[in-house]
Formats: structure tokens, sequence, C-alpha cells
């Protein structure tokens, strides 16, 4: 199984790796990682702040048909930190 790096999508063998990766690489903890919310482009008042519920939003709202395992969370979510 692979798991791929949501901000650059460096691929890693084990989330432990990931998220070694992530607090050297780009500063993000645990804590950090709570706290990114996920926007819709199209809607402006349109945040979620799990990956499975703006696929779902995109794929019902707006006609787009995302399967999961396939998206990027950052390159179709404009992702922002809070």
């Amino acid at each position: 199984m692979v798991i791929n790096c949501d901000i650059c999508k460096e691929e890693f063998s084990t989330k432990s790796s990931l998220t070694r990766y992530l607090l050297n690489k780009h500063n993000v903890t645990s804590e950090t990682k709570k706290k990114v919310i996920s926007k819709c482009l199209s809607c402006k008042d349109k945040t979620f702040s799990k990956k499975k519920m703006l696929i779902e939003h995109l794929n019902t709202q707006h006609g787009m048909c995302i399967k999961e395992e396939t998206m990027h969370f950052s390159s179709v979510s404009g992702t922002t930190m809070t």
C-alpha cells in the first residue's frame, strides 16, 4: 500500500513514515492536521474537514465522478491551514 503526502504527493509505505516526513519537511503536526479545512472551489461557503465529505459533495453537487483513492486532497479542494 502506498500513502501519499497531501501537500507534495511524495509516496510512503507506512503512515509513520508519512507522519515523520510531514513534521520534518512541511512542519505539520497532528494538531495542525486536525485544523486543515478543505473548501469547494465552486461553492464559496462550503468547507469540509474530511476528504470523504468533499468528494461526496463534488460528486453529488457538481456532477464529478471522483474516487477517493485516486484523488489528492489538496489538488481539488484548495486546502488551507487555519
